[in-house]
């Protein structure tokens, strides 16, 4: 399916179990007459595109092939849709704020991760997931809250027990359930994005195993997990490059030396840690260097994709723009942080020092443009340093330019 355009389910609102040919041409026809209505009542041009799509909507829906290629991809949309997401959210007692606020404090993900957790240790003890009843949770709570106490320091903690007991009392469990779900659905999302994005839209199977291993949460069983990403995969036109592990060439043998030339010619001193970071990032930046117009051309292409969408959200209104602008402010996140990475290469190239925030930062960056997976709590932080340093830019929708960070890059002397 073009992700350009709109699932022609979620677009009819039929579930995506539907297959009854004769419910789905009754719901075609539904919404046939109720746009040709608002094209003679309002005559907007967004009601004329939706009338315009009846004929693909009809070649789509009625054929079984299609449909059931349609039907996949609406499960993905639906499941990663943000106006659910918001709706899951609104659904949330105003109390959930503070207990968003204590889990971030303590470092938990969610409501979950905090109960699944020994205090003594933090290591996980039980599994628990979104099947398990309130009371169960609750009584979990209530055992934690009890440990805390014997603990130095973790008023904050048996705080968070309280409110975690009063929020499952309410009866809000079912809601919450809802709420989580999408959201990891949509991190794992971003996690996809954020290592094709620097990998020619692939997904390599070393990459595969750490986001399952990764988002094979409490209550997302492995086997969903991995139809979810080959499913998001299909939809996004990703490929998931299956590989096979090489046999590693056999070490060389020392070659003997005399003993005259043992002593007359001491080895050299091994190199420091620093050093050979140093050398490394060097070693990058003198790359980058010898491929300016390669490098110059990947990020011209984001921009012309990114003009590309904002173009389509201008000719789109309501949700279906909320949608587009979204995806424009998450490529423009992704152009941001190739650029603080960059830059932190420059500095670091130049021998100087970055602060621990910046190193956080570089090393995560790093690691997942190497195609390892994120935590949660580390994708949050990657969006929070991102609109600390650019979060006027990225609300503004500013690309990138290439120009600049090529200028900065040639500056840079490589012994």
């Amino acid at each position: 399916m073009d992700t350009n355009r709109e699932n022609y389910y979620v677009l009819l609102g039929l579930d995506a179990s539907i297959s009854d040919q004769i419910k789905i041409e009754a719901k075609i026809n539904e919404m046939e007459r109720k746009w040709k209505d608002l094209v003679t009542k309002l005559n907007k041009p967004e009601h004329k595109r939706l009338l315009e799509l009846v004929p693909d909507i009809r070649k789509r829906m009625l054929n079984p092939e299609t449909r059931r290629a349609e039907a996949k991809t609406a499960l993905i949309v639906s499941a990663i849709d943000p106006a659910k997401h918001e709706a899951a959210r609104k659904a949330l007692p105003e109390s959930y704020v503070k207990i968003e606020e204590a889990l971030k404090h303590n470092n938990f993900t969610d409501i979950y991760d905090f109960l699944s957790r020994n205090p003594a240790d933090g290591k996980r003890m039980e599994r628990y997931n979104t099947t398990d009843n309130a009371g169960a949770l609750i009584e979990r709570a209530k055992g934690l809250m009890e440990a805390y106490r014997n603990l130095a320091d973790a008023a904050d903690k048996m705080r968070l027990a309280s409110l975690v007991i009063d929020f499952l009392n309410n009866d809000k469990k079912e809601a919450y359930d809802t709420f989580i779900m999408i959201n990891t659905k949509i991190f794992l999302c971003d996690s996809i994005d954020m290592i094709v994005k620097y990998n020619d839209d692939n997904l390599n199977s070393e990459s595969l195993a750490k986001l399952t291993s990764e988002y094979t949460r409490l209550y997302f069983a492995q086997k969903d997990v991995i139809a979810f990403i080959n499913d998001y995969c299909d939809y996004r036109r990703y490929t998931i490059i299956k590989t096979t592990g090489q046999p590693k060439p056999a070490p060389k043998e020392p070659q003997p030396q005399p003993a005259e030339q043992k002593k007359s010619q001491p080895p050299p001193p091994k190199p420091t840690a620093q050093e050979i970071f140093t050398a490394n990032i060097k070693r990058f930046v003198k790359s980058l260097q010898q491929n300016t117009e390669r490098f110059k051309a990947v990020i011209n292409k984001q921009r012309e994709l990114i003009t590309s969408q904002k173009m389509e959200a201008n000719n789109v209104k309501g949700y279906k723009r909320k949608q587009y602008m979204g995806r424009v402010k998450g490529m423009v996140m992704h152009q941001f942080a190739f650029k603080e990475y960059i830059d932190l290469c420059c500095v670091l190239a130049k021998s100087k020092t970055i602060t621990d925030k910046e190193i956080e930062f570089y090393d995560l960056y790093k690691s997942m443009l190497q195609g390892n997976s994120a935590e949660l709590e580390q994708m949050v932080f990657i969006r929070e340093y991102l609109f600390e340093r650019y979060g006027e830019q990225i609300e503004q929708l500013m690309e990138v330019n290439a120009d600049e960070i090529i200028q900065r890059m040639a500056v840079i002397s490589i012994d």
